[in-house]
């Protein structure tokens, strides 16, 4: 269930599935459940920490399309020492790209070209590494709140991915996204992405 508070200056949006943790979002985003029923398929990426998930889940809870977590297809129990093979996840990109909607996010890029394909629209956040450093040290920090041995290989893991990200965007991500350029939004925060929903239904 979605809550919402019109009266604040900001969309207050509690959702239940987060126990009754609020997101603030711009005002513009109720216009977004208008346009998800024009746009049903779409992908969000960017580096470590850029913010994916939260995005794709607040997207997820206001329009009820499906979230597609690519950690799931490209690590066993999203263990990031148990990678699945590359067929296995070109397979699992095949299944849930050939269906009517869903929201799909992940770092990942040389084997999701199909999803590119077949998305209505794409996100890439493009957050400072600072902040995205700060963020997988929050996250991880609730993943392993022992902080043992599972904590220290997932953040080293994490951490050189993040400080090697904006050098991989533009020596190979980049060329990599320009035959679907034409639907590409690059964002700077999540709350740039919201209130992309707006100016799309303005337009």
């Amino acid at each position: 269930m979605i809550h919402f508070d019109f009266a604040a200056s900001n969309l207050q949006v509690k959702s239940s599935a987060e126990r009754g943790a609020a997101h603030t979002v711009p005002r513009a985003i109720p216009l977004a459940i208008y346009w998800i029923i024009l746009m049903k398929r779409l992908h969000v990426l960017g580096g470590p920490g850029s913010g994916k998930t939260a995005l794709a889940k607040i997207i997820c809870e206001l329009s009820g399309l499906p979230h597609i977590e690519l950690d799931h297809m490209a690590y066993a129990d999203s263990d990031f020492f148990r990678p699945r093979c590359r067929e296995d996840r070109l397979a699992a990109v095949k299944t849930y790209s050939s269906k009517e909607a869903w929201v799909a996010e992940g770092v990942y890029f040389s084997w999701i070209g199909r999803s590119l394909k077949y998305a209505d629209r794409i996100y890439h956040l493009t957050i400072d590494q600072v902040e995205r450093q700060r963020n997988i040290d929050a996250k991880l920090s609730l993943r392993f709140p022992e902080r043992d041995e599972r904590h220290a290989r997932h953040l080293a893991m994490l951490s050189l991915s993040n400080s090697e990200y904006d050098a991989l965007y533009k020596n190979r991500i980049e060329g990599f996204l320009k035959p679907v350029r034409d639907k590409l939004i690059i964002v700077h925060s999540m709350e740039d992405a919201l209130k992309e929903f707006g100016t799309l239904r303005a337009n």
